[in-house]
């Protein structure tokens, strides 16, 4: 993908001010106010400058099975999607108000995950080809004092099955479509209301880490995982000084690497025992969201992207 090619920085469009991202193969969607714009990271070029305004929730992926990327995103005008190839938005449910959009399938249909104000999951099945509008299933009420949020999809109690971790939760996925889903609590972050908004890495171990994208100082912990998952996990908590750690990722080999929103703007790599201190491998270039590639952090900035070298 042409990671030692060109700039170190390369420039967002002058009218986007990023608010989320998402990362399909090697196209990159980047939003937020101003629209849309995609970058084709083989041929290094932006392509598709869409207007609009776009909060932090959105996905890019093939939700309708034609073969093309499409969008799915959260703005004043709700849930909204944007159809490859042409990109008329199309409004999905314009009383969505999310910071998470997960595209996945249920019950044998396509469509996505949301959590609508903090407190509710939803499904929206995507309509076929041949067109048609989007149906909404609620799945679960969170009855919480805090907002619930950070949708990760994962085998959580190994038995085939994608279950969701959201928040201080994990949900069980039912075996039959009508069925219940179960709720389980990993964690209890619920100092404030922002407390409970996580970002989750998968570890190879087995083991989860959670981080809070939306607090400064935000806290960092490690669960180990319970022989059985639905009782609380262990926590070990790593660090409680992070400046909205919005991108956490296990990397193979090399340990847990957080980037920091906040003006802080930190990418640190904790070693894969959490026994030393973590390594600083950026700082004062807040990532509003990144991903791993080919051993680099792809990083969305306020004003550009950038490759970061993860040692």
């Amino acid at each position: 993908m042409g990671l030692a090619a060109g700039p170190d920085a390369i420039p967002l469009p002058d009218s986007l001010r990023p608010a989320g991202a998402a990362l399909d193969g090697a196209t990159l969607a980047v939003w937020g106010a101003g629209g849309v714009v995609l970058r084709d990271l083989d041929a290094r070029r932006w392509s598709a400058v869409m207007p609009g305004s776009y909060g932090e929730g959105g996905a890019i992926a093939d939700v309708d099975a034609d073969g093309a990327a499409d969008l799915v995103l959260t703005g004043p005008r709700g849930l909204t999607w944007r159809q490859a190839p042409g990109w008329r938005e199309q409004v999905i449910d314009p009383g969505v108000a999310a910071r998470d959009v997960v595209f996945a399938a249920l019950d044998g249909r396509r469509g996505v995950f949301v959590v609508h104000r903090g407190g509710q999951l939803r499904f929206y099945d995507a309509p076929n080809r041949g067109g048609g509008a989007w149906t909404a299933r609620d799945l679960y009420s969170f009855y919480s004092a805090v907002d619930q949020g950070g949708l990760l999809a994962m085998d959580m109690d190994r038995d085939g099955r994608e279950d969701l971790l959201c928040g201080n939760y994990w949900l069980r996925r039912p075996a039959g479509a009508g069925q219940a889903w179960r709720l389980f609590a990993i964690k209890l972050w619920s100092e404030d209301p922002l407390a409970a908004l996580t970002v989750w890495a998968a570890l190879p171990s087995g083991d989860l880490a959670a981080a809070q994208p939306a607090k400064s100082p935000a806290r960092l912990a490690w669960y180990r995982r319970p022989a059985d998952p639905r009782q609380l996990w262990e926590e070990r908590v790593l660090d409680t000084g992070l400046d909205q750690p919005a991108t956490l990722a296990a990397v193979p080999g090399a340990g847990l690497l957080v980037a920091e929103r906040g003006p802080r703007g930190r990418v640190l790599l904790y070693p894969a025992n959490f026994s030393k201190r973590p390594r600083l491998l950026a700082q004062g270039w807040p990532v509003v969201r990144g991903f791993l590639v080919q051993g680099h952090l792809l990083a969305v900035g306020e004003q550009a992207i950038r490759w970061i070298a993860i040692p």
